[in-house]
């Protein structure tokens, strides 16, 4: 989007069997092929994207080609500032929304490159929604369980494959 208006300049939609970082490699030429289009010098314009799009390769193009990008990460991937104590953030409102967000900043290692800029922010809304969440997925696999278990060594489950089969299967699904 424009920086000054918000408008878009390019959007392009793909099949959901792909995974975004596959996809993510391929749109970039179409990228710079748009800027061009539009008489725009890519030097000015930062990619914005999410975790879905991160990989090794993906920001070594970037580079390759001087693009300028702000990213977010995998928290799994930074575990180390997971710990950060709340007490170091800073709070503050965001300008359009004004809602309240708390953030971080630091450098690390990311994807290979040494003092990369990392900002990490916290919304405690989105933070109590997200609890509440991964506990309603927690009572919907322990109710799940408790049904096969009441089922164990009946019919098809006497097979100790088919049960932990099932239960790899509660496990791994989302809610």
């Amino acid at each position: 989007v424009t920086k000054d208006k918000g408008i878009p300049i390019m959007h392009q939609t793909y099949t959901g069997s792909r995974f975004d970082s596959k996809h993510f490699k391929s749109f970039i030429p179409a990228f710079i092929e748009r800027c061009k289009a539009l008489n725009q010098e890519c030097k000015g314009i930062t990619l914005v994207f999410d975790k879905g799009n991160n990989s090794a390769d993906n920001i070594k193009d970037l580079d390759v080609k001087e693009l300028k990008y702000i990213a977010s990460l995998k928290p799994s991937y930074f575990e180390h500032l997971l710990a950060i104590p709340e007490s170091d953030f800073v709070r503050f409102s965001l300008l359009m929304t004004k809602k309240e967000v708390y953030a971080y900043e630091t450098t690390d290692t990311v994807f290979n490159k040494l003092n990369q800029r990392v900002i990490i922010s916290k919304n405690k809304k989105r933070e109590k929604l997200s609890v509440i969440l991964l506990l309603k997925k927690i009572d919907f696999i322990v109710e799940e369980l408790l049904e096969l278990r009441a089922k164990l060594n009946t019919h098809v489950w006497k097979r100790r494959d088919r049960v932990e089969k099932k239960v790899k299967e509660f496990l791994s699904r989302k809610a």
